[in-house]
């Protein structure tokens, strides 16, 4: 088993090309167009010049930008963290007023009209509690729609109860075969 080496490898912007080099390895060095190409290409440069299989190589990329370019990244970064924390507050909040509203007995359109949202969006926070957080992207629930692909990076998403394969292109009746489904497993569990 050959052992693996962790390597720095600092990233600049030449022109219209990102120039690499590994801080530990003299004349390691390389680029790229684009930067996430960073990985394989410094990985392979490093694997030749130590003599080493690719996967004994570990990288730690740093890209290194101008004063106005970083700052302008990581405030970009910090906004998405807030607004990412600020949707999952929103989220919880939202499912525990539909919860205790539901127990008062009003009903999801008297709930929809109180909250601002259409009735369908308070149906999916009342079964909120039976969804996994591989169901959410960024704080939102992914659902089914007509004529919907689903994406990700993941090779299936779990949407309303349903395990539907990364890229499957849904029939335009597809929701609606599967909500007639998921009711009537619903319906046969209460029985």
């Amino acid at each position: 088993m050959v052992e693996v080496t962790a390597h720095r490898v600092e990233v600049r912007r030449s022109g219209k090309w990102w120039g690499f080099r590994a801080i530990d390895v003299p004349g390691a060095v390389g680029q790229v167009r684009r930067l996430g190409q960073i990985d394989i290409e410094a990985r392979d440069v490093l694997a030749m010049m130590l003599d080493v299989p690719q996967d004994a190589v570990e990288l730690e990329v740093v890209v290194r930008l101008d004063d106005v370019a970083s700052d302008a990244v990581e405030a970009a970064k910090k906004a998405r963290a807030e607004a990412e924390a600020a949707a999952a507050a929103a989220l919880r909040a939202s499912v525990a007023t539909v919860r205790a509203l539901r127990a008062e007995d009003l009903s999801l359109r008297d709930i929809a009209e109180l909250l601002g949202v259409s009735y369908q969006r308070i149906s999916q926070l009342e079964q909120q509690s039976d969804r996994t957080p591989a169901e959410y992207r960024n704080g939102e629930l992914l659902t089914v729609r007509p004529s919907l692909t689903v994406e990700g990076s993941s090779q299936a998403v779990r949407s309303r109860g349903v395990v539907i394969p990364i890229g499957t292109a849904l029939r335009p009746n597809a929701a609606r075969e599967i909500e007639a489904r998921l009711q009537s497993e619903r319906t046969a569990v209460r029985q």
